[in-house]
């Protein structure tokens, strides 16, 4: 199966996986129906037409909690669940660690990536619909299942990780990465020699459940980054 949002979403409405919601409000409704579904263990869901927004604004929600869409991520056997997934899934992770060198990087020129860019006075985090998922949150968060792609300040060491991002106004958002993750080790190298990251130094990627395989719940702290989108909360029909 091709990894990118839009296949996945095919491929679990084939198997009733997903269920679109047409006008929720993003000001703590959206948040109230996805805990109230992923307790009912409901299907994924994919909010459209969304107060405030025009159609195609979409937002995806609940796409790894259950077993079967997991699976459909990870092309992994269907029907399998419990500790036997999680034995399935340790033997695969062994096969990617020794496949890696298989798969090189390579370099492209173009890409569904591309397909909306906003810069300079563009760009405008609040027209993304970000919900404000809790009563007690202190904003909207962007990311939740995204990807922090950073570079170690020697240029050696590019890491990925999930670190929650909250939006503070049209051009800037909060990440908070805890002590001991890579990311903060990583954060702290700058720091160390007083040196604050350039916006090249951190990419941040709000893709697709199969790029965000592995989720990590972090805190937020601001710096400079640059955002990329490829279909989850992103342009009209993306």
């Amino acid at each position: 199966m091709k990894t990118d949002l839009r296949a996945w979403l095919n491929a679990v409405e084939s198997h009733g996986e997903v269920k679109t919601v047409d006008g929720a409000d993003w000001n703590k409704e959206i948040g109230t129906v996805v805990e109230l579904n992923a307790k009912a263990r409901g299907p994924a869901l994919l909010f459209d037409n969304i107060k405030d927004y025009p159609a195609g604004f979409r937002l995806l929600a609940g796409a790894m909690s259950s077993a079967k869409r997991l699976s459909l991520i990870l092309e992994m056997p269907l029907g399998v669940e419990g500790l036997d997934l999680i034995r399935s899934m340790k033997d695969k992770m062994r096969g990617w660690s020794d496949e890696l060198d298989e798969f090189p990087p390579m370099a492209v020129k173009d890409g569904a990536i591309f397909q909306n860019v906003d810069e300079g006075d563009r760009v405008n985090l609040l027209k993304f619909p970000a919900p404000l998922w809790h009563h007690d949150d202190g904003g909207r968060y962007i990311g939740t299942g995204s990807v922090a792609i950073m570079r170690e300040r020697n240029g050696d060491w590019v890491n990925l990780g999930t670190y929650r991002v909250m939006i503070h106004d049209e051009k800037s958002a909060g990440i908070f990465i805890a002590p001991g993750h890579h990311g903060r080790i990583i954060m702290e190298s700058y720091w160390s020699r007083a040196r604050l990251r350039s916006p090249s130094d951190t990419i941040r990627c709000f893709s697709s459940p199969a790029l965000s395989r592995w989720r990590r719940a972090c805190p937020s702290i601001i710096t400079s980054a640059r955002c990329c989108t490829n279909g989850s909360l992103s342009s009209p029909d993306g």
